[in-house]
């Protein structure tokens, strides 16, 4: 399949958000799978029904809203639906990664020694959260033509999606990180 392929060389880096076919029912697929995922996720995480939507309508806003304002500024809004198809399969293979480890991680208690299995866990989430971070400012990069501060935009949002989250459903972190 061309279009997990062009998935696959961007989260290597190899390929931008312009490698993804156009298609839009591809694009509302991929973000419909990711907004089940974090239901699912807040769902496990005992969040109440106001809170698990207002999680999903930040990740709308953030996702589509701001990727369309952004682009819009720039006069590329021909480049949204790839541009979110992009963020949101990013999106679906980071947080299936990052799944099993915060499963594992689970029942550790906040100061407790980790063990090395744990630690190792913990590190390889973080070199994850991190790569997604990457791949964030790599795709703002290639979508708004930038030279600079695509980086700085992806840390940006993502400190702004966890304000928004913390502020509207008064979880400590996100369910995930998948937003731009």
């Amino acid at each position: 399949m061309p279009a997990l392929r062009a998935l696959l060389g961007l989260c290597l880096l190899r390929q931008g958000p312009q490698d993804l076919p156009f298609a839009p029912s591809l694009t509302w697929a991929w973000l419909s799978a990711l907004l089940a995922l974090q239901w699912l996720v807040a769902r496990h995480a005992g969040l109440e029904a106001f809170a698990i939507l207002a999680r999903l309508g930040i990740t709308l806003a953030l996702l589509v809203g701001v990727t369309r304002a952004l682009l819009q500024s720039r006069g590329l809004v021909n480049r949204a639906e790839q541009t979110i198809a992009a963020f949101a399969g990013t999106g679906l293979v980071f947080a299936g990664l990052v799944l099993p480890i915060a499963l594992a991680l689970q029942g550790v208690q906040p100061g407790s020694e980790p063990d090395a299995g744990q630690f190792l866990l913990a590190l390889t989430g973080l070199f994850l959260f991190f790569w997604k971070l990457r791949i964030d400012a790599h795709i703002w990069q290639q979508a708004l033509d930038l030279k600079r501060g695509a980086m700085w935009l992806a840390v940006g949002l993502m400190l702004l999606e966890v304000i928004l989250v913390t502020a509207v459903t008064g979880a400590t972190t996100p369910t995930e990180p998948a937003s731009p």
